[in-house]
């Protein structure tokens, strides 16, 4: 569907980018924060399936195919008939697939289009986009701490299997200019 922001995305943003740049992060915060959810309730649910063939922490490495390629809605159901959750964990985790899918799948509608075009309005999506992320971030704590209770018997845990990502993290590192400058890529 084409938008008033998508029809020349250079030419609608010009001069208002400055207006849009908080709108865009805390989009791209909630997105992360979904992905994060997704990937956790992959990841829980490869460890609930061979969690009797593990013997080393390497074997959890590659997920497995078929549930990377699960809808966050069937990943839940896999999770939930494998792993009891509580009343509580189920609504926050329901309530966190429902944003994301809704942020997914169908944000952009004119409500929020047309609200892009106020600073008040601007303002309603950001704190709308905040609340996905801190709904998606709830329900990631809950997946993590039960990803930790199977990491624990390898004596290991989320944190540390991403110590060596957080060694290698580069400071200072500018975005190549294509993308600075939207540029088509070959």
């Amino acid at each position: 569907m084409s938008t008033p922001l998508s029809q020349d995305s250079d030419a609608a943003v010009g001069d208002k980018s400055e207006d849009l740049l908080p709108v865009f992060w805390a989009l791209g915060t909630a997105l992360f924060e979904a992905q994060h959810l997704e990937s956790g309730l992959c990841l829980l649910l490869t460890l609930l399936n061979r969690k009797h063939v593990l013997s080393a922490p390497a074997g959890i490495s590659p997920l497995d195919d078929a549930d990377s390629r699960k809808t966050l809605g069937e990943l839940f159901a896999d999770v939930r008939r494998r792993k009891y959750l509580s009343p509580k964990q189920k609504a926050a985790l329901q309530n966190a697939i429902d944003a994301r899918n809704a942020l997914i799948h169908a944000y952009w509608s004119g409500e929020k289009i047309q609200a892009m075009l106020t600073p008040a309005g601007r303002d309603w999506v950001f704190k709308d986009l905040r609340r996905i992320q801190a709904l998606c971030k709830k329900a990631s704590k809950i997946v993590d701490v039960l990803i930790n209770q199977y990491l624990k018997a390898f004596d290991t845990s989320l944190e540390a299997l991403s110590n060596p990502m957080r060694e290698q993290w580069q400071s200072g590192i500018e975005p190549p200019p294509e993308v600075l400058q939207r540029k088509e890529m070959p």
